[in-house]
């Protein structure tokens, strides 16, 4: 806008002045290719017809990704500086014995998703949080003790993991059942906690 506007006699002080819309940024008032000001309100005394240009640019913001610890990776695509409006996607990938917990942005939690879309309208870094998973030492046994053997396919396995346990009897005796009610002699257990 300027003000006052249209037909002004010489020597008037008017003001021009740039707004600009959400997602942009005022770069400069140009007077055909020369720039009279870097200001988005600029005050000129009319001397001559003047006719100002308020050029304005795309806003650009930085995002990036940053795992907390070793634990695991972080990364953010696109990456670095993106214009406003851009989605963007966080994913992170925990390391070999560690999940993901979530994203934080400075004390918030953001997502609790490995892979997390956003649409750019500030700066952004986000930390990705992982925790080590659980590991469970697998015991088993027969009872009685000589009435046969008992195997397990692993000693220890992760939270989720699994893991397959054999009961073989021994002779003058028959595998009756686990003391947790399956009858089949060899069974695949998934492990979620104690």
């Amino acid at each position: 806008t300027v003000s006052p506007n249209g037909t002004v006699e010489y020597g008037t002080e008017v003001t021009f002045t740039a707004t600009p819309d959400d997602g942009y940024r005022f770069v400069n008032w140009t007077k055909g290719k020369e720039v009279v000001s870097t200001e988005s309100t600029y005050t000129v005394t009319i001397t001559e017809a003047l006719s100002l240009v308020a050029n304005f640019a795309k806003q650009t913001f930085e995002v990036s990704a940053v795992p907390n610890g070793t634990n695991g990776t972080a990364t953010v695509s696109p990456n670095g500086t993106v214009e406003y409006g851009t989605e963007v996607t966080f994913t992170a990938e925990p390391n070999q014995g560690y999940r993901f917990v979530n994203w934080i942005k400075g004390t918030e939690e953001v997502s609790t998703e490995s892979t997390y879309k956003v649409t750019i309208t500030e700066a952004l870094s986000l930390v990705a949080n992982f925790e080590a998973i659980p590991t469970y030492t697998i015991t088993v046994k027969a009872s009685p003790a000589e009435g046969g053997t008992v195997t397990k396919s692993a000693d220890s396995v992760l939270e989720n993991g699994t893991v397959t346990i054999t009961a073989t009897a021994n002779e003058g005796y028959t595998f009756t059942g686990w003391s947790d009610g399956p009858t089949e002699p060899e069974r695949t257990i998934t492990v979620t906690g104690l």
